[in-house]
């Protein structure tokens, strides 16, 4: 289950496209943030999204380097069978 977490809600509207069950309503809470508050919230918010980019970023470099090291593997193991092919051949 989703929830919103209103103490951090700064009213940019962001969360209501992605929501699988369109189930998020803007309503006012009658509370008013000071200036100070609104960007400390929006400093906070801007923090929060750069680093889930930086750990997107890191998954999907481990992601691609685990890639490498398989195709790595899949071409060796193609040159120890190719080699054990000959081997195997001469012997004959």
């Amino acid at each position: 289950m989703h929830t919103v977490i209103a103490d951090e809600c700064i009213g940019c509207k962001l969360c209501l496209p992605p929501c699988p069950v369109d189930c998020i309503a803007m309503v006012a809470t009658g509370k008013t943030l000071t200036r100070s508050e609104r960007k400390r919230r929006a400093e906070r918010t801007r923090s929060r999204y750069s680093a889930r980019l930086a750990r997107l970023e890191r998954e999907r470099s481990q992601q691609m380097a685990a890639a490498r090291a398989k195709d790595r593997r899949r071409k060796k193991q193609a040159t120890i069978e190719r080699v054990m092919q000959r081997a195997r051949q001469r012997l004959r």
